[in-house]
């Protein structure tokens, strides 16, 4: 049996405009398709309930969208109680003996088009919005990896009124009067009902904001409140510069979908200047993102080149490094490169460490005085050079610039 438009709202056919808005607000709560249910697994009785309770909330949309009009309503009354308009080949006659063929349809281009908005509207809700933060990485970070904790400045959805904005979050927000409940302003172009885009009392939510004077008063009515958020998460083994990290639902809360947006944290590689390195002379100009060498340069004195060194160089990337020469090296030519110290790669990567490239630049005194001569004695000879090393602290087989290593691993 169908019912008829006032019996779905439950009022009188002489209930006034007033009442039939009351009465609308009031079932349209309780069948609401974002009311918060109970319980935190659904089953399948939960989902059975959640389909009644869709297509209860459209039924009444529709019957407070005809007679909450008073042109659609006086036409809806002289229908009858089945909930069919009048027509002028008597009540409830849908052509079905037209000569053409076929039912009439009242909407012939594709269906009702309330309820597509309404469909629209539940699409539109459930597309999820993504908050983009860049998130700034150092190097030793990037190169050891693990857990990360940070705080970030986001709205949150307010506590006390459940996101809703209203005092009583239960009593003081309903389904929009405007709109229904569908998020949309929507008018009449000739037979047919159009969408004039968002509606404007409740700005797209589909819920009614709260009467004056009770708005929450932790959030002024906003819905969501600023917070200092912190956040966990875990930075992989060999980072690279415009990583992205995605955190779902840990974005800010959007008031209009009733929903916390996702996160996106792109990695933003910083490289430590020279004096944040200690001041040794050893400095890192670029890591490539493909390869994970890290290219670097390295000042040396006319006495060093001369004599040889043995200099620290700290840990710019968390690992303690040496570079040394025992006696006279020739400093010119190309880089040296030392094969796997570099960034650590991903395993579908090769599993195995970038290389690690060094330029070798001399300061040249502008003179020379016996102070700079004193303990600098004549190379051994042109045809004697000892190559210049680079190793890790913590290593037992040197890593020789543009030689084999001991270990078997190879420069290039």
């Amino acid at each position: 049996m169908v019912r008829s438009y006032y019996d779905l709202l439950d009022v009188p056919r002489t209930a006034s405009e007033a009442e039939i808005r009351t009465a609308f607000r009031r079932k349209a709560l309780q069948v609401h398709p974002d009311k918060q249910r109970s319980g935190s697994a659904a089953t399948a009785d939960d989902d059975a309930v959640k389909r009644a309770d869709d297509a209860e909330f459209k039924a009444l949309n529709e019957a407070y969208s005809v007679l909450s009009d008073a042109g659609r309503r006086a036409e809806y009354d002289r229908g009858g109680r089945t909930g069919e308009p009048h027509h002028p080949f008597g009540a409830g006659q849908h052509f079905g003996g037209f000569p053409f063929g076929g039912g009439w349809q009242p909407f012939p281009f594709g269906g009702d088009p309330q309820q597509q908005q309404q469909q629209q509207q539940q699409q539109q809700q459930q597309q999820q919005q993504t908050d983009r933060v860049t998130l700034p990485v150092g190097l030793a970070e990037a190169y050891r990896g693990g857990m990360k904790n940070i705080i970030l400045n986001e709205l949150r959805a307010c506590a006390p009124c459940r996101g809703t904005g209203a005092k009583d979050p239960t009593a003081d927000v309903g389904a929009c009067d405007k709109c229904g409940g569908t998020g949309k302003a929507h008018g009449n172009f000739g037979p047919f009902l159009v969408s004039l885009g968002e509606c404007g009392a409740c700005r797209g939510r589909g819920v009614s904001q709260p009467p004056p004077g009770r708005e929450c008063a932790s959030c002024g009515g906003a819905g969501s409140t600023a917070q200092a958020v912190p956040l966990t998460f875990e930075i992989p083994k060999g980072m690279r510069d415009g990583h992205a990290i995605e955190i779902a639902g840990a974005g800010s809360f959007d008031a209009r979908r009733r929903r916390h947006n996702d996160l996106e944290l792109r990695a933003s590689l910083t490289i430590p200047a020279e004096e944040e390195e200690g001041g040794r002379g050893f400095r890192v100009t670029a890591v490539d993102g493909a390869t994970g060498r890290i290219s670097a340069t390295l000042r040396v004195t006319l006495a060093e080149v001369l004599v040889g060194f043995d200099r620290s160089l700290g840990a710019p990337w968390g690992r303690p490094m040496r570079a040394f020469a025992p006696s006279y090296f020739r400093p010119d030519g190309p880089p040296r490169v030392f094969s796997g110290m570099g960034m650590p790669l991903a395993p579908s990567e090769g599993g195995r460490a970038g290389d690690l490239s060094v330029t070798i630049v001399v300061d040249f005194p502008e003179a020379i005085g016996e102070p700079e001569r004193a303990g600098v004695s004549a190379p051994a000879g042109a045809d004697v050079v000892v190559p210049f090393m680079v190793e890790y602290s913590d290593q037992k087989n040197l890593q020789t610039g543009n030689q084999r290593c001991a270990s078997g691993s190879k420069t290039l």
